[in-house]
């Protein structure tokens, strides 16, 4: 609780917000790039980066000022996936031959699994939110 108090006070030090469409198709490219070029190749790997079975991402940009220096911004990229279920004692997606094991309704577009369903871009202002994730982010990878 100790932890939650103590991010919650410093949240006031993080601005965040939603990826331009042009941003979001940067994210985008950069996603299917790492995965169309993993080895060895999957064979049922659909659009996105941690797991097979991940079909939507959501992203925010943070600026997050630095403890030791407060004229020095920091930029975070903060992105969740869904589904997000990790498994750790599984990989990420199953070898074989590219598209192999696509699900039904699926084509193989760039060595991945593809459905032309359409998305949907959901904007949120959530700082809190935002806040929160940045910090528990900056202070696993410091």
């Amino acid at each position: 609780m100790q932890v939650f108090i103590f991010l919650l006070a410093l949240s006031w030090r993080v601005l965040a917000e939603v990826p331009s469409e042009e941003d979001r198709k940067t994210i985008m490219e950069c996603h299917t790039k790492l995965r169309e070029e993993v080895k060895p190749t999957a064979s049922n790997m659909q659009l996105m980066m941690v797991r097979a079975k991940s079909t939507q991402v959501g992203c925010a940009f943070g600026q997050c000022i630095t403890k030791d220096d407060p004229s020095t911004i920091n930029h975070l990229l903060t992105c969740a996936y869904k589904p997000s279920e990790i498994m750790f004692e599984e990989a990420p997606y199953e070898e074989g031959a590219s598209c192999s094991k696509c699900p039904d309704g699926y084509r193989c577009h760039r060595n991945q699994c593809y459905t032309n369903k359409s998305t949907s871009i959901f904007a949120t202002h959530s700082l809190l939110y935002i806040s929160l994730l940045s910090m528990l982010l900056l202070h696993n990878f410091k």
